[in-house]
């Protein structure tokens, strides 16, 4: 099986958090109400705490955090922790009947438990298997706002749900593929509406990139860090980032000059907007607070955005969702050949669009094209506006009903296919029901 690493600066994040506790009290470096005041607060950079006094919902928005684990446990994530409500929780019985024992809160991927968090036995961070990272995430999109702890999410205004998906782990923070793709797929059956994913690998998944083309979810994806200085990942490719989906948004991250981080990868085609990315200050396990820095980082500023948009009552397309974000960033001119919004986040700016945009039904239907070559054919599909829902074939001359909306006809699980002489009708759907069919004789 492929697989995929967290980003190589993340490692990195961990030594300069623990250096940080040499330089700083224990309650200053952890468990402290506000950032340290020579820190510029990425909060306010994006201009998150306008938006809080702007926009309020008590609508329910769950955004999957697939990464390491997440401290269910936490003070100040306890309380946004999603939960399962058809599962009993320890009862040793698949209540729901999804295939997943005890899935009360998500469920753990890389070790196929329902243990989304482990801890040492003084109820930190286990080093063998480290879910800082999933913990620092999660609260940047969602820690509790006004509970005298700790610090405020992006999504803190809303009634955002964090639900934990396990799909990276042990010393070295790794994971394979096809655990990411079960995780989506668990995202989407059990309610998700947002995925954060700040993680990447160099290896391309055809499975991958299918199963996010036909998701209805929005995809939130890190665009990676290197060391020795960011890539152009439309050359470099790393993935998801690099994929071309309107569902999917890239994040690159800034520093905290408000210019692209020495460490960010980019992409004028691949890569959405930016975010804060440097020494940003969040939960971690056993109600510990530090510093991290990364991509990692700065995805979850854009999934918390996004999840605040998602509540809103005009119902946006992922698609929409994606378009009022890079429609309201505030441009930087040092970003106009890196990122395709040419700027960082805004948070006020995209809270006040989507209240004020009109969500537009998609009417148009799917593109498909098939192209013959070498005795394979290749498969393209795209749709920018609701997406695609459905991908399949028969064998022969078909009409649009002979598929009944996609229930029935083999799926198509590679853009590459070797057929038998003969007749075959390729269908597809978008969410909302708009039909293609193709026919295609192979010789």
């Amino acid at each position: 099986m492929k697989r995929f690493d967290l980003h190589p600066f993340f490692k990195k994040c961990m030594c300069f958090l623990l250096a940080t506790t040499l330089f700083f009290s224990p309650n200053t470096a952890f468990g402290a109400s506000k950032p340290l005041q020579t820190e510029v607060d990425p909060f306010s950079l994006v201009h998150a705490p306008e938006s809080w006094t702007a926009y309020q919902s008590d609508e329910e928005i769950i955004v999957a955090v697939i990464d390491t684990g997440v401290d269910i446990y936490h003070e100040d994530l306890k309380d946004v922790i999603w939960t399962n409500p058809l599962e009993i929780p320890d009862n040793g019985i698949d209540d729901d009947n999804n295939g997943y024992i005890d899935d009360s809160n998500g469920w753990n991927f890389y070790n196929d438990s329902n243990a989304v968090c482990s801890y040492n036995k003084k109820g930190l961070s286990n080093p063998k298997n480290d879910d800082n990272h999933g913990t620092h995430v999660a609260g940047i999109i969602g820690a509790k706002a006004n509970n005298g702890v700790g610090i405020a999410g992006v999504a803190s205004n809303v009634n955002v749900k964090i639900m934990p998906l396990k799909v990276t782990g042990g010393e070295n923070g790794t994971g394979k593929t096809s655990s990411l793709i079960q995780a989506i797929h668990y995202a989407s059956d059990m309610g998700a509406s947002i995925c954060n994913i700040s993680l990447n690998s160099s290896n391309y998944s055809e499975e991958l990139y299918l199963t996010m083309l036909k998701s209805n979810m929005l995809f939130v994806s890190s665009a990676g860090n290197q060391d020795s200085g960011g890539v152009n990942i439309d050359k470099q490719k790393t993935y998801p980032a690099s994929f071309q989906l309107p569902n999917l948004i890239s994040v690159s991250a800034i520093d905290e000059n408000n210019e692209l981080a020495t460490y960010s990868n980019y992409g004028i085609k691949s890569v959405a907007l930016t975010a804060p990315g440097s020494r940003i200050y969040s939960t971690l396990v056993g109600n510990q607070y530090g510093r991290f820095t990364g991509t990692s980082m700065a995805t979850p500023f854009v999934s918390g955005t996004c999840a605040i948009l998602a509540t809103m009552e005009q119902k946006y397309y992922p698609s929409e969702i994606k378009q009022i974000l890079m429609d309201t960033v505030t441009p930087i001119s040092s970003l106009e050949n890196k990122v395709v919004s040419g700027g960082v986040l805004n948070v006020q700016q995209a809270v006040s669009s989507g209240l004020s945009s009109i969500h537009e039904k998609d009417t148009k239907a799917p593109r498909l094209k098939l192209v013959q070559k070498n005795n394979k054919l290749s498969i393209s599909i795209s749709d920018q506006q609701s997406g695609i829902k459905s991908l399949s074939y028969l064998y022969g001359k078909r009409t649009k009903a002979d598929f009944k909306k996609g229930r029935l006809g083999k799926p198509v699980k590679t853009l590459t296919m070797q057929l038998k002489k003969g007749t075959y009708t390729f269908y597809a759907c978008d969410h909302e029901g708009n039909e293609v069919i193709k026919t295609v004789v192979i010789k």
